[in-house]
Formats: C-alpha cells, sequence, structure tokens
C-alpha cells in the first residue's frame, strides 16, 4: 500500500466515523456562522493550522500560501469568500465572535529565496527597492510587517477587492453583510510561530 492508499483508507474511516456520530458537514450557510476565523497561514507540512491551533472542522478558513504572506493575490481570494457569504446569506462567524490571523513560522522556506529577488518581486507584486519592507528573513518582523502594511493593497471600489482597516477587513463594496461584521470582527492577529518550540507567541494584535 502506497502513501496515497494509506491517504484514501483514512478517509473511508472518517467517512464512517463522522456517519456514525452524525457529525457529518452541514450546508455552507448553514456552517458559516460557526466560522470563528480566517487563517492565513503558510504551505509549509510542518506548521498545518489544524494541529498547531487544535482547529475543529468547520471551525476556521484556512487560507495557505508559501510563507503565510499578505500578497494582492490572497486578498483576491478574501474578496471571493465575501462574495460566496453574501450569495450564501450568511457570514463567517454570524454576526458575533470573528477573528483573522496571520501565521507564520520560524524556518520558513521563503527566507532560502532572498537571492531570488526576481521571484520575490513577482510573488509580492512589488519593485526589487520594497522587498526590505517583505522583512523575508525575519519572521517575526515579516508576520508583524504583513499586518502593519495591508492598506498598501487597498483597490478602487469596482473591483470589489479588500482593504484593511486596524479593526476588520471589509469589501471595498461595503456590502450590507460586512457591514455588519463591522461590530464583530474586533481582531486581527499575527502570530508567528517557532518549529523548534511549537509555541505560538503573538507578537502584534491591533484592534
Amino acid at each position: 500500500m502506497n502513501s496515497l492508499d494509506s491517504m484514501l483508507e483514512r478517509n473511508k474511516k472518517f467517512a464512517a466515523q463522522q456517519s456514525a456520530a452524525g457529525t457529518l458537514m452541514p450546508s455552507l450557510p448553514r456552517a458559516l456562522p460557526n466560522v470563528k476565523a480566517i487563517i492565513i497561514g503558510c504551505a509549509d507540512m510542518r506548521v498545518d493550522p489544524a494541529d498547531v491551533l487544535g482547529i475543529k472542522p468547520g471551525e476556521a478558513v484556512v487560507m495557505r500560501n508559501i510563507g503565510g504572506r499578505i500578497t494582492p493575490e490572497l486578498l483576491e481570494e478574501l474578496a471571493l469568500l465575501g462574495r460566496i457569504g453574501e450569495v450564501a446569506g450568511e457570514i463567517p462567524g454570524g454576526g458575533g465572535e470573528f477573528h483573522i490571523i496571520v501565521l507564520q513560522h520560524t524556518d520558513c522556506g521563503i527566507t532560502r529565496l532572498v537571492d531570488d529577488p526576481a521571484m520575490l518581486t513577482h510573488y509580492f507584486q512589488i519593485q526589487e527597492g520594497e522587498l526590505k519592507t517583505k522583512a523575508v528573513n525575519d519572521p517575526r518582523a515579516a508576520v508583524a510587517a504583513d499586518v502593519l502594511c495591508c492598506g498598501q493593497f487597498r483597490r478602487c471600489r469596482g473591483r470589489g477587492l479588500y482593504q484593511a482597516s486596524s479593526m476588520m477587513w471589509q469589501p471595498d463594496s461595503l456590502t450590507s453583510s460586512y457591514r455588519r461584521r463591522r461590530s464583530a470582527c474586533r481582531q486581527l492577529r499575527s502570530v508567528p510561530h517557532d518549529i523548534g518550540t511549537r509555541i505560538i507567541g503573538v507578537w502584534l494584535t491591533l484592534l
């Protein structure tokens, strides 16, 4: 049995256990109010948010990329998520507690790309002279910078992308569903994870 066969076998056991316990995933409109956070994390196989934070199924939306960085592409994905919630008629958290967590970590693979500025500038969609602001070599500075520089990614109202504020993420279109979230989403946290200790430390909180 190869690794794929093992994964498929584990999936069968998982589905059987969920079915027996009556805990199969609900429909999207019913599931969204139970979401307590959007977690933006690194694609590194060592820092799966489900393991690091003990996330339960349905508790969080997890978005992962190289470095767990805030990029224009990631903001576009957030906009799509916002539109999905709009169409479904529900919002994450259901108007209650809700967090956006930027989760990065030490010993990240993106630090190995410091000698490839062309690739990094394309990834972040910035000029080479701006690369220092991304603090690619320092995960603690990087995670703080990603939160603090969110306002740089504002886009025109017609594109429906996200703009950042110190309180929350909201679409430029200011749709009613995200106006309702304004009072609920109060914390945007950057949380570097130390690979060696497996401990997360909160260095920056914007309220």
